[in-house]
């Protein structure tokens, strides 16, 4: 009984020595790693940098592996990138940066949709057209940007030159108004004076002359003052001549009326009455005598 429990003791002392040596042995193991984390959170992976910009970047990335992961990316997308050719660079690197960029190897080779570069194309306009190509090459713009350029242009230009009709519309239009209310009845009579002096003055430059411009943009022969003193020559040269000046509303009427009487005249021929036709006949030349006289010279 005695040696039992004497044996029972000795194994509970192992025992405890086993359990003693476990609890030190993770106790060392636990300040070891308390060590170690320590160690780590004091150092500093930035220490050795003297570079600002890079000491910046650095300031980024918690660790020195996230840094070196974050360049190692940073260097995928550089091998994969295209860079422009410097000034040492040969026409081969030129002509394979232009290629996959997606630029022209030449000025001439820049097209444009609905439009097509010709000798036909006024010259102006072709000559427009081959400076704004030689400006995208050189400045190395792709097709596609150019493209959407040249477009944006047009489109501006078109709508600028819609607002200009419209402009000049309303402008004729308050002009017209403005010498309706002047001249009150003798509007048409004068109106008609003023163009035909108009187009006797000016003659085969009169197309030239009524695109010219004042500062603000309106037509110059659409001004008040213009169309009263084109009014006033009219007059004076339709007064040296024989005969009243028609404007174009009375010539209509008066066509119409010669018209009519030829109608007439055919009638009378067909029923034998030639003393009637030769009355009609009569009438109708005072009428071309009229027209006649009255139309510009």
């Amino acid at each position: 009984m005695a040696e039992d429990t004497a044996e029972a003791t000795a194994e509970t002392t192992d025992t405890a020595e086993e359990t003693t040596d476990a609890t030190a042995d993770t106790t060392e193991d636990t300040e070891a790693k308390v060590t170690a984390e320590k160690e780590a959170s004091q150092f500093n992976w930035r220490e050795g940098i003297s570079d600002p910009d890079a000491m910046k970047m650095s300031e980024r990335y918690d660790t020195n592996e996230s840094a070196m992961k974050a360049l190692v990316d940073m260097r995928k997308q550089v091998s994969k990138a295209v860079v422009m050719p410097g000034k040492k660079s040969d026409d081969n690197e030129w002509h394979t940066y232009r290629k996959n960029m997606g630029i022209p190897q030449s000025p001439e080779e820049y097209k444009y949709d609905g439009l097509e570069v010709n000798d036909n194309m006024p010259e102006e306009q072709r000559a427009g057209i081959e400076k704004w190509n030689k400006v995208f090459h050189e400045s190395n713009i792709p097709s596609a940007v150019a493209q959407r350029l040249f477009a944006e242009f047009q489109a501006e230009a078109i709508e600028g030159q819609e607002k200009l009709l419209v402009y000049d519309k309303d402008f004729a239009q308050r002009t017209d108004a403005q010498m309706r209310k002047d001249w009150g009845e003798d509007y048409d009579v004068n109106k008609e004076y003023a163009n035909r002096a108009v187009t006797e003055y000016f003659g085969p430059d009169f197309d030239t002359i009524k695109q010219m411009e004042m500062k603000d943009g309106s037509l110059l022969m659409d001004q008040p003052f213009m169309v009263r003193m084109f009014g006033r020559v009219g007059r004076e040269m339709g007064e040296a001549r024989i005969g009243e000046i028609l404007t174009d509303n009375q010539v209509d009427t008066i066509e119409e009326q010669i018209e009519d009487l030829q109608t007439a005249k055919q009638k009378a021929l067909d029923d034998g009455n030639q003393k009637q036709a030769n009355k009609l006949d009569q009438k109708q030349a005072v009428l071309y005598a009229k027209l006649e006289s009255g139309k510009s010279k």
